[in-house]
């Protein structure tokens, strides 16, 4: 167990492959993390004000959120997962969320307790007319 020299060689093999993408092979994602998916930009019919949806799974309630580091100003926690008591596959986030948008907005979502999600860009956009 050595070179042609002689001289013995150790070496240590690293178990870390890189970072892990969700979705590929291999890659096990934290139990706490929400998997963002994707955002749709919409109207309320009622007030005529924006909201910004943003889809995913394992969104925890009491989630923080950011959309280019900014925390929005309402956040609600839509469409609870069946027999689950927090635990929603959608935020829909309010009030003055346009000035956040820009068309390559980073969303972020951190469960408490867990670790931030993958960013998701959000490509939405509110018209100026």
């Amino acid at each position: 167990t050595g070179n042609e020299q002689g001289i013995q060689v150790t070496f240590t093999c690293s178990t870390s492959t890189g970072p892990c993408v969700p979705g590929t092979p291999g890659c096990n994602t934290p139990p706490n993390q929400a998997q963002l998916e994707r955002c749709s930009l919409s109207r309320d019919d009622v007030s005529g004000g924006f909201r910004l949806d943003v889809f995913g799974t394992n969104i925890k309630l009491n989630a923080g959120v950011t959309v280019n580091g900014q925390v929005p100003k309402k956040i609600q926690f839509k469409d609870l997962v069946a027999g689950s008591t927090d635990t929603f596959t959608r935020v829909r986030l309010k009030k003055q969320i346009c000035s956040k948008l820009n068309g390559a907005a980073s969303i972020v979502i951190t469960n408490p307790g867990g670790q931030p999600s993958a960013t998701l860009l959000c490509t939405a956009t509110c018209p100026t007319n």
